[in-house]
């Protein structure tokens, strides 16, 4: 017999038995199961109305305990399988042993195997002492779910919905506590609260499954044949065959994939490339019966889809004398051609002015010969030439001999100078390489390189005009020649300028000896020359 004042009682179970029966009237027995093994604990809970046989409830005030207070935590995980992870957190002291009859969602299914469940109800049974008790289950996927907090219950509601991409959820009714971006929102509601997710999955849209994040078309002409090198780096969301169309009379010498060689074989023009799911790295070596030409032009290679960073980079022999570069914006300029309107205008005026018998046209060879010096050579000469023509138009009758002789001496080694970069300057065009000016996005006169960020399946092609060096050795005796001639005029010219009014004046110096005085007495009388 239980004392009227006594509601619920636990029994705890050191060793859970294996079969277990209770009976009786006016209790709830919690924590034996269907099959008849129990718990690690067993709660009796009086019903409501029931009152001890033979006793009275007393109605006077005695102590007591408080009752027990829940917080439920559903986590709602929407991926590829809906799973819901349910936590059940004691609020109140655990000073003693309660029970709990936690309802189950629509469609809810329980996976955990110490939670028993009936009439879609989940029983808990805490222990004294006992804070958590916790459950997994599954959801089937449906496109509306509604969830409402129960009222008068002994615990309150924590709603967590973590979507992935693969959902897009809807929610209707009370705002959120918290949001973590799109994809994870937390809802506390109060008793009766409501609120609905609508869930939709996003249609899938026609795309590519293979990315080319860049390529690196590297060319290598010879005289008759070129090496051609294409780097790719490739992304495949699934496995699968991409098909690249290489040019005419390729011969294939090396596949690798990721740092493994392939023993592929090219099907006339088209390799099929194995890709596997991932990022992966492919060098393509192969040969062309391509050589270099006055007119060259890359290859065509289609990569059968488009890319992004594309770069094509062309080894120019040393044999040959670059002229003119085209392709992608992004790449190499010979900036020789912008300096010859620089060179022309600056004829123009020089040979307009008369200072010296130079011609315009003179002028223009002069400077288009020192092109291929250093800009310094050329102001060296032209101002040599220019100094020594306004010399010819002073004799400098009133200069001290100082001065004079001292600006004689300039304009002697002045000349000097001009002549050895003159020297300089055919020594460079006879036996030097051409210098065009050749610069943009790292490309020098060996070196061209082109970058186009946004590439078609076909990639970029690239044209080079150049000549054979030996045509530019024979342009440069051609004008040493013709220097050679015209320096035996200018000379003679510049000659007669600098003697003009005399090449070298004598300065005395006058000794002033102290203590010695000027004579005052009269010069002697001249002598007569008929005496």
């Amino acid at each position: 017999p239980l004392p009227g004042n006594v509601n619920n009682l636990s029994i705890s179970m050191p060793v859970t038995s294996r079969h277990t029966v209770a009976s009786g009237t006016g209790w709830q027995v919690q924590g034996i199961r269907e099959n008849g093994v129990s718990d690690s604990n067993i709660t009796f809970v009086r019903e409501a109305g029931a009152i001890a046989s033979g006793k009275k409830e007393e109605e006077s005030l005695k102590p007591g305990t408080y009752p027990s207070f829940f917080e439920v935590r559903r986590t709602f995980l929407l991926g590829l399988r809906w799973e819901v992870y349910t936590e059940i957190v004691r609020v109140t002291p655990a000073d003693n042993s309660a029970v709990l009859e936690i309802p189950l969602l629509k469609g809810e299914t329980v996976t955990t195997d110490a939670i028993p469940v009936k009439d879609n109800r989940a029983f808990l049974n805490f222990a004294p002492g006992e804070t958590v008790k916790s459950w997994q289950s599954f959801m089937k996927p449906k496109g509306l779910v509604s969830l409402e907090a129960d009222r008068g219950s002994a615990w309150s509601e924590v709603w967590t919905f973590e979507v992935s991409n693969l959902w897009h959820a809807a929610f209707d009714g009370i705002p959120p506590i918290h949001t973590a971006g799109s994809t994870g929102v937390t809802y506390r509601p109060w008793p009766g609260e409501k609120i609905a997710m609508l869930v939709t999955r996003p249609q899938a849209v026609d795309g590519q499954t293979v990315t080319i994040d860049s390529s690196q078309l590297t060319l290598s002409p010879g005289q008759r044949n070129q090496n051609v090198t294409l780097t790719l780096s490739i992304r495949s969301s699934k496995g699968g065959q991409q098909a690249i169309t290489l040019p005419e009379s390729s011969e294939l010498v090396s596949v690798s994939l990721s740092g493994r060689v392939l023993p592929l074989k090219l099907d006339e023009r088209t390799l099929s490339l194995p890709l596997r799911p991932g990022s992966q790295s492919v060098v393509i070596n192969w040969k062309q019966a391509k050589g270099i030409a006055p007119a060259y032009s890359s290859p065509p290679v289609d990569l059968g889809l488009h890319g992004v960073n594309a770069e094509t980079r062309l080894q120019v022999p040393g044999n040959r004398w670059i002229l003119w570069a085209h392709g992608p914006v992004k790449g190499p300029a010979v900036l020789f051609w912008s300096v010859l309107p620089v060179l022309v205008l600056a004829a123009i005026i020089l040979g307009t002015s008369g200072l010296t018998p130079l011609r315009r046209r003179e002028w223009f060879l002069l400077f288009l010969g020192l092109s291929q010096t250093p800009i310094a050579s050329s102001f060296i000469v032209a101002g040599w030439l220019l100094v020594i023509g306004i010399r010819a138009r002073h004799d400098m009758k009133d200069a001290k001999p100082f001065a004079f002789n001292l600006l004689q001496i300039i304009l002697a080694v002045w000349g000097l100078i001009a002549m050895s970069a003159l020297f300089g300057g055919i020594q460079n065009g006879l036996l030097g390489s051409p210098d065009m000016k050749i610069a943009g996005n790292g490309s020098h006169s060996g070196y061209l390189q082109w970058y186009q960020d946004i590439a078609a399946s076909l990639l970029p092609q690239v044209t080079v005009i150049s000549l054979p060096v030996f045509a530019y050795r024979i342009a440069m005796l051609l004008w040493a020649l013709w220097l050679a001639f015209a320096l035996l005029r200018w000379l003679k010219w510049g000659w007669a300028s600098y003697s003009h009014g005399g090449y070298w004046r004598a300065h005395r110096f006058k000794l002033a000896v102290p203590g010695r005085h000027k004579s005052t007495a009269p010069p002697p009388p001249a002598k007569d020359p008929n005496a």
